[in-house]
């Protein structure tokens, strides 16, 4: 049934040898190089070596058949395979991560539904009502688990009891070891994460286990007291004996409960694999030969609510809170259990906005006697070269690169392991490089308790070199590298900027902060960047020119409109030199195409002056105030074969996706899809998976390019609901835009007047030029069956925004009154426009001297869309008007009302236009 395996190197052959004879020789389970546990794939392969129970459904994952009474439906392999997986998960959530990475080999964080549309599929095959499922089911925003599964002989593990939020998969995978017999498991994690929550519960689950907590024991001679007492033997028993007890006692299961204070004794009781289970809770790794751990991660944003919100109505029944504020509560507490129970416990006192201004301040945490006491035993437990480098990573904010880690110390590796041995730091390993990250209550902890004094200045100058070098690279071709690496820093470098300003050297600040210049030409940036430049505003500061050029690009991307404006005449005031000139020049006229208003003279007049990276920037801005236009494609491309010479992928990508915008303005459609797919080609390629915004854009952008419009307006509403989380007003007023836009080419007049009309609204808001958003709700306004109004919207921006004359023309024709439209052709003649009028008021009030030859019209449109006349038209709006049936800009809009004669009564009414 099963055709391929692919397995990383460190999985036991016993184990694919096992499957290999369970499936006959051919297998179809993949495991990344990065999960080498092979304990799953045990666990597979005795799940699915017996028929699985499903209700009044028998399964043969095997031989891939279902049989309920009479009836037997087949199984594809992947269906197979995944019912298998859910099958050993015990009905514990598996994430749809997990699935696509176990089930079909893909990267956990690639964006498909081939998960949703196996899942909907199989419940055609399993349930008695697919549309009600009882054994399949959706957990929303997380995954799916398999409940009421049994398989003969096997006995299920019950269900993980409701006190343990979120930890369905660690209850899961805890009790399946434990039944398993594995001998030593170290459930690690930080102060407050749940360890013996989760412990005590899987302790209550196996009859006859032994618990022994060691909190209260000051030293080993209480220690050994407690686990004597806990195992029911003298408390003076000689330390051999109890290590005999503990190793060889046969029994259903042993818990040591917080053992971080005293490692060297459950150490040496340890150090040989018992022949019983043994689960150990510890902030600290044991470290024996026989230890497997269970590292315990904070809790999902769904179940960190949903407990914080049960503990609150405890304490005050009428206790309510909105979505966003349980999200800012549950994401401040940083989804710690004993962190969101702390501040349940003040809603006696204080509302949810209030719970979340004090959990902003640290209110919550700081001295809090709990909290306190078990980081100060964490923070005892090191020495002084974990205390000095846990200070330094403390002091920068975000996930430290381990890379960077390496410059603020001198071979900091095995100092940075014991951290993480302490669960005082936690090491991800991302397909960038491995990063280290704290907890914000460590964090802040450390901050209060050790200061870092005469060492401050030498971090932020540390940092300094760190990022300068990767700016460096990030102009050595391909420049990737370096630009991944500066990402990567960003949210460290602003905290070295903080500590040089505040010990008063501005010079480093401006290099720390100017040394991300190119994160931002590549990657955008972000609300927490401006906050960053916004404190080195200073004109006395060096390179204060560069740094008001920046201020100014990074407002404009904002929406920061008067901001970014006075930030750029701050650099043409504070700009010495021609090249500085030509550079202040740049930065005008970028800020102006970002809010809707661009002279391309000035910078055509300078460009020689610039420098080559700057130049290819500045043939970019060119293009961009031009891009609707040939010319303003020939400056792009002009842009993007200077970036090809110098060789910087980062640059290139760029490029190439303002390219493929241009080419579409253009109606060059076959184009805009290759520049938009290079685009994401290169990206991907260079591992910027992360830069959500960039890959969404340019996904809109293939969609859009080859008619795929309804698909491009459901990515361009997911990129609305990212900009919307980032709290950028004024780019969600701009990705709306596009929206409103695209339901115009599907068809949607209501959608799109709604859509435009929120456009316009944000735009005024942040006093941004309105036009094309009005022109669009004008347009909508036609199809609605409001000419009136689209008159009145769109005439003020003729020969302002590039489609009022479009609207313009076809609101008159559904007027019935020419005039407006021969007004606005005269000033702007456009030969498509004059010809479509001239055959539709034509054919509706009187036979024209020349008949119009249909085929003209649609040969003018698809001209306009690009392309050869045979070329399929992209739109029901499109084909309408290329059919020239006066029907208006969509099909299924209303009929058009009657029509007027140019100014002569007409008592016979309209002509036929039959």
């Amino acid at each position: 049934m099963l055709d391929a395996l692919l397995v990383d190197g460190s999985v036991p052959a016993a184990a694919v040898d096992a499957l290999r004879r369970w499936a006959g020789g051919r297998v179809a389970v993949r495991i990344g190089g990065d999960d080498p546990d092979e304990a799953w794939l045990a666990e597979l392969v005795r799940a699915a070596a017996e028929p699985l129970q499903l209700g009044d459904a028998r399964i043969d994952l095997r031989r891939g058949v279902v049989a309920r009474g009479d009836d037997l439906v087949a199984l594809t392999d992947t269906e197979a395979l995944l019912l298998a997986f859910l099958a050993t998960r015990g009905g514990a959530v598996v994430t749809r991560g997990e699935l696509l990475q176990h089930v079909w080999g893909y990267h956990p964080a690639m964006r498909t539904r081939v998960v949703d549309v196996t899942v909907a599929r199989l419940r055609t095959k399993l349930e008695r009502d697919p549309a009600a499922p009882e054994h399949l089911i959706t957990v929303r925003g997380v995954g799916y688990r398999l409940d009421g599964a049994a398989a003969p002989g096997v006995e299920a593990p019950p269900a993980a009891p409701s006190e343990l939020w979120g930890r369905d998969d660690d209850w899961a995978r805890l009790l399946g070891w434990v039944r398993a017999g594995e001998p030593l498991v170290t459930l690690l994690g930080p102060p407050g994460i749940g360890k013996t929550a989760l412990a005590r519960a899987v302790c209550a689950a196996v009859p006859g286990a032994v618990w022994c907590a060691l909190d209260a024991a000051e030293g080993e001679d209480e220690g050994h007291a407690a686990l004597s007492a806990a195992l029911g033997l003298p408390a003076a028993l000689p330390e051999p004996h109890l290590r005999r007890a503990v190793v060889e006692g046969d029994r259903p299961l042993l818990v040591i409960d917080n053992a971080e204070h005293l490692l060297g004794l459950v150490g040496r009781l340890l150090d040989a694999a018992p022949a019983s289970p043994v689960v150990v809770t510890s902030r600290v790794r044991l470290g024996g030969p026989a230890e497997r751990c269970l590292d315990l991660a904070p809790l999902a944003p769904e179940p960190a609510q949903a407990l914080f919100l049960a503990r609150a109505r405890r304490v005050r029944p009428d206790f309510d809170a909105g979505p966003e504020t349980l999200g800012a509560l549950g994401t401040l507490c940083e989804g710690l259990p004993l962190a969101l129970e702390l501040a349940a416990a003040r809603v006696r006192l204080l509302s949810g906005a209030d719970l979340v201004r004090a959990l902003g301040q640290g209110a919550l945490a700081r001295g809090h006697k709990r909290y306190d006491e078990a980081l100060a035993s964490s923070w005892a437990l090191l020495d002084p070269d974990a205390r000095a480098l846990l200070s330094r990573l403390a002091a920068l904010r975000g996930a430290l690169p381990v890379a960077l880690v390496e410059a603020l110390a001198d071979d900091p590796l095995e100092t940075l392991a014991a951290l993480d041995d302490a669960s005082l730091v936690h090491i991800v390993h991302t397909p960038a490089g491995a990063e280290v990250q704290l907890l914000e209550t460590v964090r802040r902890y450390v901050l209060r308790t050790a200061s870092l004094g005469d060492d401050a200045l030498p971090l932020a100058r540390a940092v300094a070199a760190h990022v300068e070098a990767l700016d460096a690279l990030a102009v050595t071709p391909p420049g990737w590298d370096g630009v991944r690496g500066l990402a990567r820093a960003s949210r460290a470098t602003w905290s070295a900027v903080d500590l040089a300003l505040a010990a008063g050297d501005g010079a480093l600040a401006v290099r720390l902060g100017l040394a991300l210049t190119h994160v931002y030409e590549s990657l955008g940036a972000s609300a927490g960047d401006l906050a960053m430049l916004r404190k080195l505003g200073a004109d006395d500061l060096p390179d204060a020119w560069r740094v008001a050029q920046l201020q100014a690009l990074v407002l404009s991307m904002q929406g920061e409109v008067a901001e970014a404006e006075r930030a750029a005449a701050r650099c043409r005031r504070l700009a010495a030199g021609v090249e500085a000139g030509a550079e202040a020049t740049y930065t005008e006229l970028m800020v102006a195409i970002r809010l809707g208003r661009a002279d391309p003279a000035p910078l055509l007049a300078e460009l020689d002056a610039l420098p080559p990276l700057s130049r290819v920037r500045a043939w970019g801005a060119l293009g961009l105030s031009r891009r609707a236009t040939p010319q303003g494609v020939a400056w792009l491309e002009r842009s993007l074969a200077e970036a090809d010479r110098l060789g910087l992928g980062w640059l290139q990508n760029g490029t190439l996706g303002v390219l493929a915008t241009a080419y579409a303005d253009n109606g060059d459609w076959e184009r805009a899809a290759e520049a938009a797919d290079a685009a994401l080609r290169i990206h991907t390629e260079a591992g910027l998976g992360q830069n959500a915004e960039m890959v969404l854009a340019l996904r809109r952008m293939a969609h859009q390019a080859r008619g795929e419009l309804a698909l491009a307006r459901d990515v361009q509403r997911e990129l609305v609901a990212l900009m919307r989380r980032q709290g950028r007003t004024w780019t969600v007023a701009r990705m709306i835009y596009l929206v409103a836009d695209l339901s115009v080419e599907l068809g949607e007049p209501a959608e799109a007047g709604e859509a435009a009309r929120t456009a316009a609204r944000l735009q005024r808001a942040a006093g941004v030029a309105v036009a094309e958003a009005e022109v669009l709700e004008a347009l909508a306004a036609v199809a609605l069956g409001d000419p009136e109004r689209a008159l009145a919207l769109a005439t003020p921006h003729l020969g302002t925004a590039a489609r009022a004359l479009e609207v313009v023309v076809l609101a008159a024709i559904a007027t019935g009154d020419p005039a407006p439209a021969r007004a606005a052709l005269a000033d702007a003649p456009d030969p498509l426009w004059e010809t479509l009028l001239d055959a539709v008021a034509g054919r509706a009030y009187a036979p024209p001297a020349v008949p119009p030859d249909p085929t003209q019209i649609q040969s003018a449109w698809v001209r306009r869309l690009g392309g050869p006349p045979a070329r399929r038209l992209h739109s029901p709006r499109a084909r309408a008007i290329a059919a020239g049936d006066g029907d208006g800009p969509f099909p299924e809009a209303a009929a058009l009302p009657p029509a007027r004669s140019y100014g002569q009564a007409s008592s016979s009414g309209p002509r036929s236009t039959s």
